[in-house]
């Protein structure tokens, strides 16, 4: 009864940023992907956008 209720995580996906330039981040790691796409915003013109 026990093995009917395990539940199977869903396929990873990757998280890619493409930026206006063309340049394109993308890592296994989402949040590494995130900091980095961050950094290259910069964190004034990220901080200033009203998400």
């Amino acid at each position: 009864m026990q093995d009917d209720n395990l539940r199977q995580s869903g396929r990873r996906k990757l998280l890619r940023v493409t930026m206006p330039d063309g340049r394109v981040i993308c890592h296994k790691n989402s949040v590494r992907t995130f900091v980095e796409a961050l950094a290259a915003i910069g964190t004034e013109t990220s901080a200033s956008q009203r998400w």
